[in-house]
């Protein structure tokens, strides 16, 4: 009776299946004390009947759409569920409780044909102890941190986050005295690196660099794309000895036979900055329409088209700079006719390789050995894949701290630059503008200023702690950029630059989920079902992903990010987006914007009632792409793109007004 029980219980059997297992477990046990007594016909009956336990048990019964499946499901999945007395529907106890494993992980263990391609078969590239120690040398007094290797089992270091070597005790043995007064013996080398060594980011005030690129030599593979082996390292690489020496453009991509060749041909969109930096501030208007971002009128730079030699010729004039107020700087408008040179002023321009004409392409061939052949990669069409742009950049300028979303092999063409990158968890620290503002994928904070000087006192913005990577390229280096890899480039000397931009695959499967995975959201509901949608949805969501309880802050401190738990809703969206990049952008003044947004359970009970199927088949398909991004790409780029994923669908249901108010009343009621 006890095995009866636990079997019918743990199956979940209707009464009819019920049956039919009672009655074989009954001859089983019949038939096994008879096997025992020595009868060979019963030992051939429980081999039949076991066999025809298994037949009836092993699908899941198939049950009519007129018999609430979706709901069934539900049950399997331990959501509890209850009977509606008036109209005998059964709907869940509450649209608060939070919806458990979505998709099964019984359907992820079958994958389809196009999730085969998800996993990488291609061998990373790989960078020797030499190159990385002669990139990154340690020596007696250096400063460091904790190392990629770290596993010290003294507990008293726990705290310990800075050091000074004090003495090199043999071949690759350090004694290290650290900040919380401890002193301890660490393996630097040979590829054993417990510690990291810290240097000041030349130009960067306060930013700690944990490693400097290595060099690596260019030694394709005939069976494999070289790229493709560097892109999966998924680290910053520079590159050495590449194809790229073959090119026409590194003898004449000068600036001064660029400014003979080019002459009179329009640059359209020089950026014209009063900063050093050509950023973005706080000021600008959210808006999704492009013709309106397109007319805004940035507090830093302004964009005009010139001539070729007039380009160059200011670039030639740019002088130290010189103090003038923000509203001289907003008089000059995009489209107007181009100011007189202003010693102080800064210039830049890119523009995309195609419309420079043929005679520029054919400098720059071959270009395949620097693309990553994602899937469905057409080399014959692979001008619809790739992006191909050109940077002029005087000296001094420097581009904010943002991220791409493609693969980036970075050319260096003449002159030098300077790169401060960051892995895709320093959004944390970084403050994003959102994904609806003009500034978007740049940091709200700059690299380039003290803390006391940011616009606004970013809680967890340190540049003592974020974990910075740093390279150097000359003509003729190729820097490997990962996908959503932070990083921001100063010019050290004039130059010219190309970037070969080729998609990611974490990215394109992002952009299916926006396109493809439709909001299970009708336009004709009215505005307060919608609402109780999206709510449900987004919680829904990030629940079934079955993300970390807590995160720790990106970068060298351990310390934890926040007191919320990050696999709640209010968890997530606080720290990603109310509390990070909607916490000095687009905030909330008064407290009846929210109200609009707030929790209301009898509406989402509601929409249970009338529209499940439509919901949870919809959300099925969303959450198993965000699955998939994380098996691509990550945990902390599925991150970036999960917020992403919540302003985007927002913005579509309430309203580009409206989203950070409904964002605040997810968080907040």
């Amino acid at each position: 009776a006890v095995v009866i029980e636990l079997v019918v219980v743990e199956l979940n059997l209707n009464k009819y299946t019920r049956l039919i297992v009672t009655f074989q477990i009954l001859i089983i046990f019949i038939s096994v004390i008879k096997c025992i007594m020595g009868s060979k016909m019963a030992f051939t009956f429980l081999s039949f009947t076991s066999f025809l336990l298994l037949v009836v048990t092993a699908e899941p019964e198939k049950v009519p759409a007129a018999d609430f499946k979706v709901v069934d499901d539900l049950e399997q999945l331990g959501i509890k569920v209850k009977m509606n007395t008036h109209d005998n529907v059964r709907v869940v106890e509450s649209a608060s409780t939070k919806f458990k494993d979505i998709v099964k992980e019984e359907k992820l263990k079958k994958k389809q044909k196009e999730g085969e391609e998800d996993e990488t078969t291609v061998p990373a590239v790989v960078v020797t102890h030499e190159e990385f120690e002669t990139a990154n040398p340690m020596s007696v007094s250096a400063h460091v941190t904790r190392g990629n290797d770290w596993n010290h089992a003294d507990e008293t270091l726990v705290n310990c986050l800075f050091g000074k070597v004090t003495d090199k005790l043999a071949e690759h043995k350090w004694m290290i005295e650290w900040d919380c007064g401890k002193k301890a013996e660490h393996t630097y080398g040979n590829g054993q690196y417990e510690i990291a060594a810290l240097t000041k980011a030349t130009g960067v005030p306060g930013v700690s660099v944990v490693e400097r690129v290595p060099h690596i030599q260019w030694s394709q593979d005939p069976s494999t794309s070289f790229a493709e082996q560097v892109a999966a390292v998924d680290k910053p690489l520079v590159l050495k000895n590449t194809t790229v020496l073959s090119w026409k453009a590194m003898d004449s991509w000068t600036p001064s036979k660029l400014e003979k060749r080019l002459k009179d041909s329009n640059l359209r969109g020089v950026k014209i900055s009063r900063e050093k930096e050509f950023r973005y501030y706080h000021r600008a208007p959210m808006n999704n329409v492009p013709e309106l971002i397109a007319r805004y009128k940035a507090s830093t730079f302004s964009k005009h088209n010139m001539s070729a030699s007039d380009y160059f010729t200011r670039a030639k004039k740019q002088a130290e700079e010189i103090s003038f107020s923000c509203e001289s700087a907003s008089r000059v408008e995009d489209d107007s006719p181009t100011p007189e040179h202003i010693p102080g002023y800064r210039y830049s321009w890119a523009g995309k390789l195609d419309d420079l004409g043929p005679d520029f392409m054919a400098d720059v061939i071959p270009l395949d050995p620097l693309m990553v052949l994602s899937p469905g990669f057409d080399p014959e069409h692979e001008n619809l894949f790739r992006s191909t742009h050109v940077w002029f950049s005087p000296q001094g300028s420097v581009t904010p701290t943002h991220y791409d979303i493609s693969h980036n092999f970075f050319v260096q063409l003449s002159g030098r630059k300077r790169i401060i990158l960051l892995p895709p968890q320093s959004w944390q620290q970084l403050y994003l503008f959102p994904l609806i503002h003009p500034g978007a994928l740049s940091a709200q904070t700059s690299l380039y200023k003290t803390v006391d000087n940011q616009e606004h006192k970013f809680p967890h913005f340190n540049p003592k702690h974020i974990m910075a990577f740093e390279a150097e390229v000359s003509a003729g280096d190729v820097l490997y950029i990962p996908p959503m890899w932070f990083h921001t480039v100063e010019t050290i000397e004039e130059s010219v630059s190309l970037s070969v931009w080729t998609p990611f695959y974490g990215s394109e499967l992002y952009e299916d989920a926006v396109e493809n995975a439709t909001l299970p959201i009708k336009s004709s509901w009215e505005r307060k079902k919608q609402i109780a949608a999206l709510r449900m949805l987004f919680e829904s969501l990030v629940t079934s992903l079955k993300l970390p309880g807590d995160l720790p802050l990106a970068g060298i401190s351990s310390t934890p990010c926040c007191e919320k738990q990050l696999n709640t809703t209010i968890g997530f969206v606080d720290w990603t987006l109310t509390e990070n990049r909607y916490k000095f952008v687009g905030n909330v003044s008064k407290a009846s914007d929210v109200a609009e947004f707030c929790w209301n359970r009898a509406e989402e009970d509601e929409l249970l009632l009338d529209a499940e199927e439509l919901f949870m088949k919809g959300l099925k398909k969303i959450v198993q792409r965000f699955r998939k991004i994380e098996r691509v790409a990550g945990a902390a780029r599925r991150d970036i793109y999960l917020a992403n994923y919540i302003e985007l669908a927002t913005m579509t249901i309430v309203g580009v007004e409206n989203v950070s108010p409904f964002l605040h009343a997810l968080v907040s009621c």
